[in-house]
């Protein structure tokens, strides 16, 4: 399949790279479908789920005009791409564009042009960027799909957390009685009254003490 001249620079250097920055934001799109179809109520979707989500979505791309600013910090973005992962798509395509229509520019591709900053930005983060948005939307769609709600959610994860806790706590104790009783000196006769009683005792590998 021919693809004519889209971004024939960067296609010449890496058609692997030109895809998989295509590639990735489509994956990441399943992820927030999943997550946005499970916050509408059951018998609400798919209709509304499918008008929320596109709402939300391209909403959300507007904060692009927030953080774009060259003086705001590279952690700031990052950590905003983190919550909305079209920001990265859109600093990433806006680094890409850089590369590929500036009159010096030779296309993005293997080299540092993967690691340098433009606006505060590198491309190198938008990869990462949208596998974790893949991976937080899909997860946590699946569980609202599950649970119905975020507190059902919570009260799940607590109830979880805390079984484990008695866990450890059992075999803590546990352990702790084992050694204890292994520090015990052997049962001494003399302090029970009657012949009775001593005959209750049982009898060790060295035999009771006397």
């Amino acid at each position: 399949m021919r693809l004519g001249n889209f971004f024939p620079k960067t296609r010449a250097k890496s058609t692997l790279l030109l895809f998989l920055f295509t590639w990735f934001q489509g994956v990441c799109n399943y992820g927030f479908i999943v997550l946005i179809v499970n916050l509408m109520p059951h018998d609400m979707y798919p209709k509304l789920a499918a008008k929320w989500g596109t709402l939300l979505y391209f909403c959300s791309a507007f904060l692009d005009l927030i953080i774009k600013k060259p003086g705001i910090a590279e952690s700031t973005k990052v950590g905003m791409s983190l919550l909305f992962p079209n920001l990265a798509t859109t600093r990433a395509a806006f680094s890409l564009v850089v590369y590929e229509f500036n009159p010096n520019g030779n296309g993005l591709g293997w080299d540092d042009t993967l690691w340098e900053k433009h606006y505060n930005y590198r491309v190198i983060s938008y990869f990462p960027t949208l596998t974790f948005a893949l991976i937080f939307h899909f997860t946590l769609g699946m569980l609202l799909e599950k649970y119905g709600n975020a507190p059902a959610i919570w009260r799940s994860f607590m109830r979880y957390v805390f079984a484990e806790r008695r866990k450890a706590l059992k075999k803590s104790i546990g352990k702790d009685e084992t050694a204890r009783m292994a520090a015990l000196s052997p049962i001494d006769r003399g302090n029970f009254e009657t012949a009775e009683d001593q005959d209750l005792i049982p009898v060790g590998p060295q035999g009771p003490a006397s």
